[in-house]
């Protein structure tokens, strides 16, 4: 800003806020340059954000407010906003500079936050760090976010090399790390997620201080930060990843028989002793899903009746056809028979093929591959009888959705109709005897 100029000539609208989101500038901090540049400080303003009971820091330079202008002048000219002039950048640590710029950028953030048509933009989202992730309530509270380079590989196995980098948008939260194609992507669709679990570990290297490696007790991760004020976003990002692990609840708390998580005092639970009930209870908890469910079976038959009479018969796979055309997510995993030449129904390959047929909202995973890669396993399988509905309901233990489970209190000894395990096979008449010579 040359001499006589004043932020005054940059005034910008006084508008009411229309988005809940709020920003301003609470305080500025005078930072060395990276290596390299001819310029030895430069100055960060320091933006508070606030949603909801969200609330998060960002660390921005005037020249980042002039790009973010850059990628919404069609839109601020519509409103009728002034344009943010250019200034002289070697004066920019000077005290009346710093003065005078950090009221331009608190009207500046106020306004982008705070405008419906300005907050829509992607630019001003990504300027903010605000994601599709962010304020989703099941997620926990919003944490560091923003655009990195990743690479991964296996903690176990002989396999050790690096994947090649991919940019991704990082979102980093209470108890995970989960990486998206943007930051446009829907937060149930990540690309990877990585869990800070009890051996979580983040690095960073004095050698390479714009790299960050992660490491859980299944994969490393390796983080590349680019761009300007790449050291200083690297150590904003590691602090964050570090605050995360610290303030992980299962890491503070003691655990029984060395399970993953800590004992849940006052939790609602309900035991089902025979498959009419928990079957009952499986079919109303799907018919209230409003965003995802999870199903891994042993075993599963998407014709299985999940009430019959004198209750309106109800088959699974009309449930989650009806659920995917609503918009709600559905995962299932299945067990992979060692070889479909000896499972007599329900081949995984058919039932998949089934499922993913309903609609695109469907998504089937069959595992292990038991042939042909170095963590192939012939001697186990998988037993798990899980659905979860939406993260909140959760049927654990539980039985599979096949037919041959559906009992009730009157234990009958035989069952009309279709769905049985097995059916008996006729009793082999004996052979007549030979005639007598």
């Amino acid at each position: 800003m040359g001499n006589g100029e004043s932020a005054a000539q940059y005034d910008f609208p006084d508008r009411p806020n229309e988005t809940g989101v709020y920003a301003a500038v609470e305080g500025t901090e005078i930072v060395k340059s990276d290596k390299g540049s001819f310029r030895g400080q430069y100055c960060l303003y320091i933006v508070r954000v606030g949603f909801e009971c969200h609330t998060w820091e960002l660390k921005v330079r005037f020249r980042n407010v002039l790009k973010l202008q850059g990628d919404v002048i069609e839109t601020t000219k519509e409103l009728g906003f002034p344009p943010v002039n250019r200034t002289y950048r070697l004066h920019e640590t000077k005290p009346n500079v710093v003065a005078q710029r950090r009221e331009i950028v608190d009207r500046f953030v106020r306004l982008m936050a705070g405008t419906p048509q300005l907050f829509a933009e992607r630019s001003v989202k990504e300027f903010l760090e605000v994601s599709a992730s962010s304020f989703v309530p099941e997620l926990g509270p919003k944490r560091k976010e923003g655009y990195v380079w990743k690479a991964s590989r296996s903690s176990s196995g002989t396999k050790k090399s690096w994947t090649p980098f991919e940019k991704r948008y990082l979102v980093i939260k209470d108890v995970y790390v989960a990486y998206y194609e943007d930051s446009a992507t829907d937060y149930a669709t990540p690309k990877g997620v990585m869990l800070i679990d009890e051996t979580f570990e983040v690095t960073r290297d004095a050698a390479t201080p714009t790299e960050i490696k992660l490491k859980n007790s299944s994969a490393e991760v390796l983080l590349r930060i680019s761009g300007k004020m790449k050291e200083l976003r690297a150590e904003e990002m590691t602090r964050a990843l570090q605050d995360a692990y610290a303030t992980l609840p299962r890491k503070r708390q003691n655990k029984r028989f060395g399970a993953f998580a800590p004992v849940s005092d006052g939790a609602r639970a309900c035991a089902y002793v025979c498959g009419r009930e928990y079957y009952g209870g499986v079919a109303a908890a799907l018919r209230g899903a409003t965003k995802e469910i999870f199903i891994a079976d042993w075993r599963l038959n998407p014709d299985v009746l999940l009430t019959r009479y004198p209750d309106e018969p109800l088959r699974l796979i009309d449930l989650l056809r009806d659920k995917a055309q609503e918009g709600v997510k559905v995962y299932v995993l299945l067990y992979r028979e060692v070889s479909s030449s000896v499972q007599k129904k329900h081949k995984s390959a058919d039932v998949a093929q089934a499922l993913r047929a309903l609609h695109p909202n469907v998504k089937v995973q069959r595992h292990p591959k038991h042939f042909g890669r170095s963590s192939a396993s012939l001697y186990w399988s998988h037993h798990e009888k899980l659905v979860v509905v939406d993260q909140a309901i959760a049927f654990v233990g539980g039985i599979d959705l096949v037919e041959g489970r559906f009992d009730d209190w009157l234990h009958r000894l035989s069952d009309v109709g279709y769905d049985y395990c097995d059916a008996a096979p006729p009793p082999v008449a004996a052979a007549p005897a030979a005639p007598a010579p």
